[in-house]
């Protein structure tokens, strides 16, 4: 799709993302003069996708008689994300990644006696006179963060609290899965909801007990932003001299999720609807 860009603007590309099970029949972008039959599916003149559940000609979606809405795809579920602006001679003006990194992370357990383990990382939320991990790299203080250097505290029989720190400040996460009673907006969700994005402003949340999952991901916030959502993928680029943002350009998306789904387009059932979906933004 031929789009110009000018020195000065921002590009935004949004690639909505929907789910289309097997047997439905991909008829591409909607056309107001294609008769269309039940289990049709096509790409909304909203963007968004559609299945059709009563044969019809000339009723565009969302008319919800004849059309039903596509389920987005899940934000939890998109494990990567790479999104490359092409120029002339095929080189790459800017690329976007999104992705996991490591391990997906459930709560950790408040410890109020025992040991630790060495090189692991902890939080003393709760310290009680008496008590004392200076040995192990420890300061005897509410809130102390502290890599234990060995397994034993000189003290620890007066119930202070010490929780394992798993998450790292200025980190990025996603949460994969949210179970109701835990509350992650301390540590900077905006929200406590399955597939919420947020960087890390602090290390322990307020309840990680009832069974979360928080999963580290990697993604541009500055520069060539970048977010991910339910049924949505934005990308942007700031306008600069520095890059030769006029010309015709051509746009890469690989997609990777956890299940195995599709993802509908005008070109197959395994890639992006781009059509429509592309915005050109002055500065």
């Amino acid at each position: 799709m031929p789009f110009p860009i000018f020195a000065g603007e921002n590009i935004e590309l949004q690639c909505p993302l929907f789910t289309l099970a097997s047997n439905l029949n991909w008829r591409g972008v909607y056309s107001n003069t294609t008769a269309y039959v039940v289990n049709d599916a096509v790409l909304g003149p909203d963007n968004n996708g559609y299945s059709c559940i009563l044969a019809t000609t000339g009723n565009a979606p969302p008319n919800a008689t004849y059309w039903s809405a596509l389920p987005l795809v899940a934000a939890e579920t998109i494990r990567q994300v790479l999104i490359q602006l092409i120029g002339a001679n095929n080189t790459q003006i800017a690329s976007w990644l999104y992705q996991w990194v490591a391990l997906p992370l459930a709560g950790p357990t408040a410890q109020t006696s025992g040991t630790l383990v060495a090189g692991n990382t902890y939080k003393i939320t709760t310290f009680v006179t008496g008590d004392d991990f200076s040995n192990l790299g420890g300061t005897n203080v509410t809130g102390n963060v502290f890599v234990a250097t060995g397994t034993t505290p000189t003290n620890w029989t007066h119930a202070s609290t010490l929780i394992q720190v798993l998450v790292t400040k200025g980190n990025q996460y996603i949460i994969s899965t949210f179970v109701s009673g835990d509350n992650f907006t301390n540590i900077g969700a905006g929200s406590n909801v399955q597939g919420n994005i947020f960087t890390a402003i602090d290390v322990v949340p307020t309840t990680w007990t009832h069974g979360s999952i928080l999963q580290q991901v990697s993604f541009p916030t500055t520069g060539n932003a970048m977010s991910v959502a339910p049924g949505l993928v934005n990308a942007e680029i700031s306008g600069d001299t520095t890059r030769p943002l006029d010309g015709i350009f051509e746009v890469r998306f690989a997609l990777s999720v956890t299940d195995s789904i599709y993802v509908g387009s005008g070109a197959q059932t395994d890639v992006l609807c781009l059509p429509n979906a592309i915005q050109v933004l002055p500065c």
